[in-house]
């Protein structure tokens, strides 16, 4: 029972993290094409969500196999059916990335429940009716934060992979319960009464944005690092190959294909060096292989 309760909301979770992140795309087309038209690519984009949840689920059973298939020098990438995830592009420019490998789908639903949890805490600190479903809904989406991180554990290659999402999580959580514990506990609040007089809205914004602002840096300054993992699908000309690379926190991927410098086979297994910026909402930029094997 508790199997299926878990696989219902995750099923929920990734269907909006999905639709969500397309919404940049359902928008364009809303005032390209009209509220009517848009509405039926948004009720068609549902389906396909669900029918893209359905396929994933039946194809992370192959996620353990695969990693372990790396880790053994064998094949990475079995024949698995197509899955009808599509990168959104708008422009030219590429704003949402379909998942492409095994901890693809766990990062993404990962970031979505740990950025659901902050906004319900808030909608329910600052009483927003009706708060006993934000209070309901922000402890749904931390146990999906939970199950997503240990499903993201399972399927990285090694520990340095998920390690960045881990103290994502502890940092946001932790400032998450610190501002519930400042605006609900009787003695607490009272001790709070004070500073919130002077900065209004401290408890219930300041703390839970610090705690996102802190995990940035942290995450900046201890797992920021100019490789990623990727495989080489196939040669694209004379020492260029086109590799496929997943979402990387440290390195600031986003999921595609890429073509890269370098000479390897396909199907190889490679640490792929990326070029970063700043701040790029589309990404680092792999650039060129650096080792073969993870």
């Amino acid at each position: 029972m508790l199997e299926r309760v878990g696989r219902a909301v995750w099923k929920f979770t990734a269907i909006v993290g999905y639709i969500v992140v397309n919404l940049p795309w359902l928008i364009v087309k809303a005032i390209r094409e009209g509220p009517k038209r848009s509405a039926q690519m948004a009720s068609q984009l549902a389906d396909s969500a669900e029918r893209s949840i359905e396929l994933f689920h039946r194809l992370t059973r192959t996620a353990q196999e695969t990693v372990e298939a790396v880790r053994e020098g064998r094949v990475l990438l079995p024949e698995l059916e197509e899955i009808p995830f599509k990168d959104i592009e708008i422009r030219g420019k590429r704003i949402a990335a379909a998942p492409r490998m095994p901890w693809d789908i766990p990062a993404l639903t990962f970031q979505l429940s740990l950025l659901a949890t902050v906004i319900f805490v808030v909608l329910e600190e600052i009483v927003v009716p009706p708060v006993f479903l934000w209070e309901w809904l922000s402890v749904l989406s931390t146990f999906v934060a939970a199950f997503s991180l240990g499903w993201l554990r399972r399927v990285s290659p090694f520990e340095e992979h998920w390690q960045p999402y881990r103290y994502a999580a502890l940092i946001i959580l932790g400032s998450v319960i610190i501002s519930a514990a400042l605006t609900n506990l009787p003695p607490l609040v009272a001790l709070m009464l004070p500073l919130e007089l002077t900065l209004p809205g401290v408890g219930a914004f300041g703390i839970p944005i610090a705690g996102v602002v802190l995990a940035l840096v942290t995450l900046r300054r201890k797992f920021t690092r100019d490789w990623t993992l990727g495989v080489v699908l196939e040669r694209s000309g004379e020492n260029r190959v086109v590799v496929i690379v997943g979402s990387d926190l440290a390195a600031n991927t986003l999921p595609g294909e890429y073509e890269v410098e370098g000479d390897a086979e396909p199907g190889t297994p490679v640490i792929v060096e990326v070029r970063r910026s700043k701040f790029s909402l589309t990404g680092a930029v792999p650039t060129r292989i650096i080792k073969e094997g993870w």
